[in-house]
C-alpha cells in the first residue's frame, strides 16, 4: 500500500502504511530474545525502512528530518537494545531517535559535520549535517557502487571516492568529520580518500566513525565513569613451540600456526612508561582470556589488545581474538575469546584499542552492519574504540599505536585529534608513507573522550 501511494504521490497515506508496517516488524522483533535470531529477522526487513526513506525523501526539505530519523530507526538495531537494557525505553521513548535540533545542541558542535549513509541495492542516501543546515544527496546504490568498492579493497581509492565522497561536497573547513556509514561502506579507509583537492580528507579534518548518533547520545547518558586502572595485554603465548614454554612439551605444533608477535610486547612496554605504573601489564601466559575478562569489567580509562584477531566471514561467531593458548608446561588451555563472547561480556574501560588485523572488519548482516569486534565491544560498554580496517603489519602497527598514545597521553590530546597526528606523521615518514599503512586505524564510538593516567 505504501508503495502505491508513492506512486500517487500521496505521501501522508504512504507514510502511515509504511509506519503501521514497521510497528509491526519492531513489535516481533522485541518478543524474539537471541541477538543473532534479532538481528537475522531484521535483516530480511530492512527493505521496509528503505522505502519508509524514500517517501520521506520524495517530500524535498520538508521530509529531510523525516527520512534521517527513518535512517536512524533502521541503524544498529541489536546495538540499540543495550541502551534498552540500561534503562532508556526504546520502543517509547521520544529521546532514543534524536531529531535534528537535539543532534545540534548535544553532538554537532562547532567546526563538526556527520555525514550519514544508508545504502539499498538501488540508491544510497547521504544526508550532510552541520550545526546550522541540512541537505540530502542521492548517490548510486550498492549494485553500482560494487566496482569502486573492489578497487578500493585493492587499495585504489580514487573511484569511491568519485562515487560517495566527492558528491557530499564536505568542505575543508570542518574540524571534524563525523561518518556513519553502512553497506559495505564501513570498510572504507574515509581518511585516505582523495578529495577534490588531491588531499585526503585527514589532512584537513580528523574522522570518526559512529554505528549511529542516536546510540551514541543514548550511550553517553547510560555511561558509567569511575576512575580505575588501564589494562594493557600483549605478546600471548599461541604454541608450545614458544621459547617461553618450558622444555620438554609434548607437543611443538602451533594451535592456529600464528606468529608471535614481538613487536607487540615493545609496544606494550612503551605504553606503561606513559601509563605509569599503576596500568595492569598483562604478558606472554599472563595475557590470558580468564585475565582479559576480568580486566575489562573494572573501571578504568584504557584497556589495550595486542595480538591476532581472526575474522571468519563465512561463520562469524567463531571470529576471535586470541590470547595465550598454553600454559608455562606447554598444556593446551582455552586462549580464544569469540565474537559472539565479547558481546555479552561488561566492558567497562572508557576506550578499547585493538591492536590486531581487521578488528573493524567482519560478516556484514543488512540492516546491523559489519559483525567485527569493534562493534561488539561499542556493543558491550566500550565508549570509544580504536581499530583497524584491515591486516595490519606487526612492526607497522606497533610504530602507529606509540605514536598515538604519545599524541593522546603524552600531549593529553583527544583519541581523534591524536590519531590524526600518528595518522600525518606516518605519512610524512618515507618508511610508512603509503596510505595502506597510515589509514589502517580508525577511531569509532565517541570522540570526546580524554583518558586520563
Amino acid at each position: 500500500m505504501a508503495r502505491l501511494h508513492l506512486q500517487e504521490k500521496a505521501y501522508q497515506r504512504a507514510e502511515g502504511s509504511i509506519a503501521e508496517a514497521v510497528r509491526l516488524i519492531e513489535s516481533t522483533r522485541l518478543e524474539l530474545r537471541a541477538r543473532d535470531t534479532r538481528a537475522g529477522y531484521f535483516s530480511t526487513r530492512r527493505d521496509y525502512y528503505d522505502l519508509a526513506m524514500d517517501v520521506a525523501a520524495a517530500q524535498g526539505t520538508p521530509g529531510l528530518e523525516k527520512s534521517w530519523t527513518w535512517s536512524e530507526r533502521a541503524r544498529a538495531r541489536t546495538l540499540l537494545d543495550t541502551i534498552q537494557r540500561a534503562g532508556v525505553d526504546i520502543a517509547n521513548s521520544p529521546e532514543t531517535i534524536v531529531s535534528f535540533d537535539r543532534l545540534r545542541k548535544e553532538l554537532l558542535g562547532r567546526g563538526t559535520v556527520l555525514v550519514q549513509y544508508s545504502v539499498s541495492p538501488q540508491r544510497t542516501l547521504a544526508w550532510v549535517i552541520d550545526g546550522a543546515s541540512a541537505r540530502l544527496v542521492q548517490l548510486p546504490g550498492s549494485d553500482a557502487l560494487k566496482h569502486a568498492l573492489d578497487e578500493a579493497d585493492a587499495g585504489r581509492l580514487e573511484p569511491i571516492a568519485e562515487a560517495i565522497w566527492k558528491p557530499v561536497a564536505v568542505r575543508g573547513s570542518y574540524r571534524t568529520i563525523i561518518i556513519a556509514p553502512e553497506g559495505g561502506l564501513e570498510r572504507i579507509p574515509f581518511a585516505a580518500l582523495p578529495t577534490t583537492q588531491g588531499k585526503p580528507i585527514v589532512a584537513e579534518s580528523e574522522i570518526v566513525n559512529i554505528p549511529s548518533a542516536s546510540l551514541l547520545l543514548a550511550r553517553r547518558k547510560t555511561q558509567e565513569k569511575s576512575p580505575g586502572a588501564s589494562a594493557v595485554f600483549a605478546d600471548p603465548v599461541f604454541s608450545p613451540a614458544d621459547i617461553r614454554v618450558k622444555s620438554g612439551a609434548a607437543d611443538k605444533d602451533s594451535y592456529d600456526g600464528l606468529p608471535r608477535l614481538r613487536f607487540s610486547r615493545e609496544e606494550a612496554t612503551s605504553l606503561l612508561k606513559i601509563l605509569g605504573p599503576n596500568t595492569q601489564l598483562a604478558l606472554d601466559f599472563d595475557a590470558s582470556r580468564d585475565r582479559l575478562r576480568t580486566a575489562a569489567a573494572i573501571s578504568g580509562p584504557l584497556l589495550h589488545i595486542a595480538s591476532h584477531a581472526v575474522v571468519e566471514e563465512n561463520e562469524p561467531s567463531r571470529s576471535r581474538i586470541v590470547l595465550s593458548q598454553v600454559s608455562p608446561s606447554g598444556t593446551e588451555i582455552r586462549g580464544n575469546i569469540t565474537l559472539d563472547e565479547i558481546f555479552s561480556m561488561k566492558i567497562r574501560k572508557e576506550l578499547v584499542v585493538l591492536s590486531a588485523c581487521s578488528t573493524a572488519d567482519g560478516a556484514e548482516i543488512r540492516g546491523e552492519g559489519v559483525m567485527s569486534f569493534a562493534r561488539a565491544f561499542l556493543y558491550a560498554g566500550a565508549r570509544g574504540l580504536v581499530a583497524t580496517l584491515y591486516p595490519v603489519e606487526d612492526r607497522a602497527s606497533s610504530e602507529f599505536v606509540n605514536r598515538f598514545y604519545r599524541a593522546m597521553l603524552g600531549s593529553s590530546l583527544s583519541p581523534a585529534t591524536a590519531l590524526r597526528r600518528a595518522q600525518l606523521e606516518m605519512r610524512a615518514d618515507p618508511r610508512w608513507k603509503d596510505p595502506h599503512v597510515w589509514a589502517a586505524f580508525a577511531l569509532f564510538g565517541d570522540w570526546e573522550l580524554h583518558p586520563t593516567k
